[in-house]
């Protein structure tokens, strides 16, 4: 098993789920791949309400990670999920619920990765502002934050940055 098919990562989500005491929430765990994800392999994300979870995968990282590290990346964010299912808002992400989860399904918690991220980085837009002293330029998200109200200041000269 390479963890490269959906059958075989549906598959190790249903044991995960299994192992961990909840088989009924394995059909309730969708995967999707994310190719802006260059950093990290993976995140998780619990809809309360509809008591399902859904995993995003980096797509960048997946080809470059060996079996060890694909197994663990998807034990490690569906623990996150049957954490949240079983236990509620209240559960730390990486706490000893997780944890606990973690090693029911068989794997060491561990919170980070080893995949090589050279050469993968996403080119982030840089957007023109300016302060007291001079233009700046910001990332997107900074700028849209600015857009929505936020603010903030110049590290020079202390003055709040504006809009061009």
């Amino acid at each position: 098993m390479e963890l490269k098919t959906a059958a075989e990562i549906r598959n190790l989500i249903r044991q995960t789920c299994e192992r961990c005491g909840c088989p009924e929430l394995a059909s309730k765990i969708k995967y999707v791949w994310n190719s802006r994800f260059t950093r990290r392999m993976g995140d998780a994300t619990y809809d309360f309400p509809n008591a399902t979870g859904v995993v995003r995968f980096s797509k960048p990282l997946w080809g470059r990670a060996d079996l060890r590290e694909r197994k663990n990346t998807i034990v490690h964010e569906v623990c996150h999920i049957i954490t949240f299912y079983k236990y509620g808002k209240s559960a730390s992400p990486h706490g000893a619920r997780w944890k606990k989860m973690m090693l029911l399904a068989g794997e060491f918690p561990e919170r980070c990765h080893n995949v090589d991220t050279n050469g993968l980085t996403r080119k982030q837009t840089k957007i023109q502002v300016r302060c007291g002293c001079s233009q700046k330029s910001v990332t997107k998200n900074m700028f849209t934050r600015m857009k929505n109200g936020s603010t903030y200041s110049c590290g020079t000269c202390n003055k709040e940055i504006s809009f061009l």
